[in-house]
């Protein structure tokens, strides 16, 4: 009876990972196609990927981490350095930089797969990492160089050492994996610093969350080595300005555009380009960010209520609202029906994802991780500054509870035919 069930378990698995092996082989080959016949896509000459190269080629050089010859914090550094490595090893190719771009995304879609499982089984993990490795935004940011499939990676890392720091069957593997966990999102951080502030959100949900409470003296590690590996860069940052900088310069301007009401929190180019010229002149970029800084509350202070109404416009942006066209450094006209079909699909997954969360938020602590950090992502970005690829990092995420949602459905769909059948 016992080698009956373990045989019928190894056929099962078997046939979970070919599945697996399927699913990571379509997204990967999905991308591959993408910047191979499309090549002229993701021009690593404008918007953010420029100073992610510019910084690259100076490590390679031996110029230090310097942008325009000079040390910067203008953005965070491990993607720069990410970019260096490669440049180092295959002569500044930026093709080479782009199927980098693809492993990543194929390991991203295996810990998707690996989260659904944790968070409620494996066919949910399947589905998860199906959406993930179809999904058009996702599939055509691997043709950038831009920070969200490294982020998107280390984010996924860390949310699946959290969920088994939490289903930890003992104190000490418990201690280990939160301790592992902080590390994570300190790398990621210091990827995109989006989540500096998440392992003080975490402390305040202690205050509502009974469960998560129980586990505060096992997150103490978490914190601890989420700090810890910020030092370095933050010393390095002290050591040129004289500033205490953890990981980079930029939330004034991204909460000033954010917050600018003529332009209705939007980023319009050439127009938001030159009103920060006039607001900053040629000062340097840790003196303009605090100039941009002080203004975006002055702006807030005066009009409140037109801050409150854009907190809500900024959601849409965030969650709903899809590109228009590839970037190329000015305003994007596409085309309506390839926007309207992209908007179709993401107001369906987020609608089944409403539904998922629903299903699993008050009986299962790791989904409810799931949802502070998406309700950490949504707050950050209503308040400062909002577009759709900001959403990347962490939409996989948010597809878990849409397959959550499916697999529900198919379930009770099989439940009811087996039932009419007996």
């Amino acid at each position: 009876m016992l080698n009956t069930y373990s045989a019928s378990k190894v056929k099962y698995m078997n046939k979970i990972t070919k599945y697996m092996i399927g699913i990571i082989a379509v997204g990967m080959i999905a991308r591959l196609a993408l910047i191979i016949l499309l090549p002229n896509i993701g021009d690593p000459h404008i918007m953010d990927a420029k100073a992610y190269d510019d910084i690259a080629t100076s490590l390679v050089a031996g110029k230090g981490f310097s942008l325009y010859n000079d040390p910067t914090v203008f953005v965070a550094p491990l993607y720069p350095f990410f970019l260096s490595v490669i440049y180092g090893l295959f002569n500044h190719s930026y093709l080479v930089a782009k199927i980098c771009n693809v492993l990543l995304a194929g390991v991203t879609i295996f810990l998707i797969f690996l989260i659904g499982r944790e968070v409620m089984n494996e066919w949910v993990g399947l589905i998860a990492a199906g959406i993930v490795a179809i999904h058009p935004e996702l599939i055509g940011i691997t043709a950038f160089l831009y920070t969200e499939i490294l982020n998107t990676l280390l984010l996924a890392l860390f949310v699946w050492t959290l969920i088994k720091a939490i289903k930890a069957p003992d104190r000490k593997s418990s201690l280990i994996f939160f301790g592992v966990s902080g590390l994570l999102l300190g790398i990621s951080t210091l990827t995109k610093g989006t989540t500096m502030l998440f392992p003080f959100f975490m402390i305040g949900l202690l205050l509502i969350d009974k469960e998560l409470r129980a586990k505060w003296l096992v997150m103490i590690p978490f914190v601890a080595l989420f700090l810890i590996s910020l030092v370095p860069w933050t010393v390095r940052n002290y050591h040129h300005f004289k500033m205490i900088i953890p990981v980079a310069t930029g939330g004034g301007e991204a909460l000033w555009t954010g917050n600018y009401f003529p332009f209705n929190g939007e980023y319009r180019y050439e127009q938001t380009r030159d009103t920060i010229h006039e607001l900053t002149k040629d000062r340097p970029w840790i003196e303009r960010d605090s100039i941009l800084m002080t203004e975006a509350k002055k702006n807030i202070k005066a009009n409140p209520g037109a801050f409150v109404r854009l907190c809500f416009v900024k959601v849409y942006r965030f969650w709903i609202k899809v590109y228009e066209n590839i970037p190329e450094g000015l305003e994007r006209h596409g085309s309506f029906f390839i926007q309207a079909s992209l908007f179709i699909m993401q107001f369906i997954l987020l609608v089944l994802a409403i539904i998922g969360i629903s299903q699993t938020l008050l009986k299962n602590l790791g989904a409810r991780i799931i949802v502070y950090l998406l309700l950490y992502y949504t707050a950050m970005h209503a308040l400062t500054f909002a577009v759709p690829r900001y959403r990347l990092s962490v939409v996989p995420f948010l597809f878990v509870f849409s397959a959550i949602a499916l697999f529900n459905f198919i379930d009770k769909i099989l439940k009811k035919r087996t039932a009419a059948k007996a």
